[in-house]
């Protein structure tokens, strides 16, 4: 009998944190329709904080790390392949073209929220800063890959900033724990052909399309003289060139060439940048690797 009451009660809990997320998620929908719908910033802005107000409220109550919020389409909502955390993450387009950031890493006792300030930093300052929670430089992430060298995770990151009317960025970051399981963002882990950077920004043109994603791809790995050809795990996107030379170093002019492919491949505890990857496009469905695909302007 006792048994059976303690079943009872625990039924009766479960349903009603369920009807209070279904509250929430309903509330929480109106919220972000309602800030997107506005005109003007400051209203934006306004209606924004009181979604960003309850949906940390919403994250701070027992159980919701397993909640999905379905119903919010139009922000991000990701989990770490171990599932050590999750970041959910949105943007509010602005009157003059630019974007604000806004989010939340959630682990499964603890919720951090993510302040923007990339306002503050130009794209070199930034490559060689490691950022908290409370000095973010926002992005729309669509995609977490989990690395490890010598006992230390890595996340690292994939993102999308509309950055302003003229140009686009996709961005690789890394995302890491201290002990006490604080986020830090940014690693030099990053060795590029400019040397080795805290992240990666990849700028082009409005009206191009660009894809950045991880993917099975084939290697050339130099070995003594000759190269070896390696089936490896890479982040892949476009070679990026100006219109013309003149307009080096001016991303609002830069486009992809359509069959040339960069990336960078994790080695030794770092992700490092290679040139001219073979990209193939399997025909067998069924083998492991997967076909490059142009992700869309805005991952959500």
């Amino acid at each position: 009998m006792k048994r059976t009451g303690l079943f009872a009660l625990f039924i009766l809990s479960h349903a009603l944190l369920f009807a209070q997320f279904q509250a929430s998620d309903s509330s929480l929908a109106a919220k972000r329709k309602q800030s997107l719908g506005e005109t003007s910033d400051s209203a934006r802005l306004a209606q924004n904080r009181e979604f960003e107000d309850e949906l940390e409220q919403t994250l701070q109550i027992p159980g919701s790390y397993g909640h999905p919020f379905e119903s919010l389409t139009t922000v991000g909502n990701l989990r770490s392949g171990d599932d050590k955390f999750r970041i959910l993450v949105w943007n509010l387009p602005l009157n003059d073209g630019t974007f604000r950031y806004f989010g939340f890493i959630q682990l499964k006792d603890k919720v951090f929220k993510l302040a923007d300030r990339s306002e503050n930093y130009s794209d070199p300052e930034a490559a060689q800063q490691t950022f908290s929670c409370e000095n973010w430089y926002g992005a729309l992430y669509y995609r977490i890959i989990k690395t490890s060298h010598e006992g230390q995770d890595y996340y690292t990151l994939l993102g999308w900033d509309g950055r302003n009317r003229r140009i686009t960025c996709k961005m690789i970051d890394v995302l890491t724990f201290s002990p006490s399981d604080e986020p830090v963002f940014g690693k030099p882990i990053f060795k590029t052909a400019s040397g080795t950077q805290n992240r990666v920004f990849v700028n082009y043109a409005k009206q191009a399309a660009v894809g950045l994603n991880y993917d099975y791809q084939t290697l050339n790995i130099p070995k003594g003289n000759r190269t070896q050809k390696k089936k490896v795990w890479l982040i892949v996107f476009d070679h990026l060139v100006p219109l013309n030379q003149e307009l080096t170093g001016q991303y609002d002019y830069y486009v992809p060439t359509g069959d040339q492919w960069d990336g960078y491949w994790f080695d030794d505890g770092f992700w490092k940048f290679v040139e001219n990857i073979e990209v193939v496009n399997p025909k067998d469905k069924t083998k492991k690797t997967q076909p490059i695909k142009k992700t869309v302007e805005s991952p959500y």
